[in-house]
């Protein structure tokens, strides 16, 4: 009775606990998003009462559910749990599963008060039980198991040279070929690969390998957006590779799975939008970015999508001379807005963005507003080489050849 009394008034307490609409100034950093993850918990149960969503798939209904004010802090990053037992078990495990936490708690109670403990099973009974139970031990058990070291043996060979978990995790699927991660981290190995090889044969039938894998993934867990995500860059390689092994529709179609999955990832909006844009289909870089904008106007993404259509018509060679310089312009301005808005530690897309920004306000001679944004593309990226040549351009043209040729 004492357990279920506290626990019955720790539901009370967290189910009167209510975020803020809006982060505000003195809210905590840690405080803010958890409550914001349990808003997510109870909706998930109440979408599942009985038996709650799954265990372990927390991260796959918390998608649906998403908050801005966890976006804000974990960016595209899907929690997978809760970050709080009692509202993960609602979530996961629904009713059904509290009720069994709370009778398993009640009966630890009973026990720490003196309560005598059952007698043992007779060790014929274990035997029996091992014996027939050693099928479901092997392929439950045993068999994930030794996947799992494949798949850790993967990940080292990877820090020396990467492609060289790809054959621990071909093993590591072979074992286990149940699980989805196992064959999304397969997809990730072959597609790193891939990108590293020149156009041809070799590189194709990594991709292949990569499409193969990403499209077992979203066959044993549908719900997973990433997945769909993940299937489209694929795709969208071999749309662009010549002669193409997929069509634009393909590419577009695996992007709107994976929002529809996660309306509101604004991540997920850039990389469709990002897509649209190397296969030129403006229409949907311009659906992209207020998608991006609707979910969250601070990212700077959103705006460089805008930009990115600015630079490409205004260096189109058909483009007058006035109206190269406003588009220029006009892109410029965006990038700069863009570059100090909020990346969510994406570092070197912010440095993109900040180069990308110089270059244009450069080329129409805004040479010191150019400077500043080199200067902090740089400073995102120092490796950055286009970044180092823009600042390099900006101090030549400001006539300090000295800082000129540093950058250089």
């Amino acid at each position: 009775r004492r357990v279920v009394g506290a626990m019955a008034q720790r539901i009370v307490l967290t189910l009167q606990a209510r975020p803020q609409e809006r982060p505000e100034a003195g809210v905590s950093y840690r405080e803010e998003p958890r409550l914001a993850l349990w808003r997510v918990a109870l909706q998930l149960w109440r979408d599942h009462p009985a038996l709650g969503i799954g265990l372990d798939a927390f991260q796959l209904g918390y998608p649906r559910h998403r908050s801005l004010e966890v976006w804000r802090v974990a960016g595209h990053r899907t929690p997978q749990n809760a970050h709080n037992e009692l509202l993960q078990t609602l979530a996961t495990q629904g009713a059904a599963g509290l009720l069994a936490l709370v009778s398993r708690l009640a009966r630890a109670d009973e026990s720490a008060a003196g309560a005598a403990a059952p007698a043992s099973r007779p060790a014929v009974a274990l035997v029996v039980a091992g014996a027939v139970l050693l099928p479901l031990e092997w392929a439950l058990v045993l068999q994930p198991l030794r996947a799992d070291r494949a798949a850790r043996a993967a990940q080292v060979a990877d820090l020396s040279r990467p492609g060289e978990g790809l054959p621990w995790l071909r093993r590591a699927v072979g074992l286990d070929p149940r699980r989805d991660l196992l064959w999304s981290r397969l997809g990730v190995s072959a597609y790193s690969l891939a990108s590293l090889l020149p156009s041809g044969s070799q590189q194709a039938a990594f991709f292949d390998e990569s499409r193969a894998a990403f499209e077992r993934a979203s066959a044993l867990v549908p719900v997973n957006p990433y997945h769909h995500q993940n299937r489209a860059r694929v795709l969208l390689e071999q749309a662009l590779a010549r002669p193409a092994a997929a069509q634009p529709g393909e590419v577009f179609a695996a992007f709107d799975q994976a929002l529809g999955l996660d309306p509101l990832n604004p991540y997920l909006a850039v990389e469709a939008g990002r897509a649209a844009l190397r296969l030129g289909d403006v229409a949907r870089v311009r659906a992209a970015a207020e998608r991006c904008r609707s979910s969250d106007d601070q990212y700077g993404a959103c705006e460089w999508l805008l930009a990115n259509l600015d630079i490409s018509a205004g260096l189109a060679p058909a483009a007058p001379g006035g109206e190269r310089e406003r588009l220029l312009t006009q892109a410029g301005e965006r990038l700069k807005r863009a570059a100090y808005l909020r990346w969510y530690e994406d570092d070197s897309a912010q440095a993109l963005a900040a180069s990308q920004g110089a270059a244009a306000l450069i080329t129409v001679g805004r040479l010191q507003e150019g400077k500043e944004l080199a200067e902090l593309a740089v400073y995102k990226d120092p490796r950055f080489a286009d970044a180092r040549y823009n600042l390099g351009k900006a101090w030549e043209r400001l006539g300090d050849r000295g800082r000129a040729a540093q950058s250089y």
